[in-house]
């Protein structure tokens, strides 16, 4: 399966990553900073601007998308 992890670069997002990449899932990481370890492909870009990467995430046309940035109601929304 194919997972997109925003925020897959923390201190829980790796081990989430590596658990699912373990899995053989193939997994791409949206971050700001820095790449993530193992196979995963990185994404660069920030979540507040996913209209600017559309055209990447579209490409890579993920089946799930784990955000483990969010922190309110409202970012969710957004």
């Amino acid at each position: 399966m194919r997972l997109l992890v925003i925020g897959g670069t923390g201190f829980i997002g790796v081990h989430v990553v590596d658990c699912l990449a373990a899995r053989g899932h193939e997994v791409a990481v949206l971050s700001r900073a820095g790449a993530p370890q193992g196979d995963a492909r990185h994404i660069a870009g920030d979540r507040r601007q996913l209209r600017d990467l559309a055209p990447t995430l579209r490409a890579f046309s993920p089946v799930v998308v784990i955000d483990l940035i969010l922190s309110s109601g409202s970012q969710a929304r957004r």
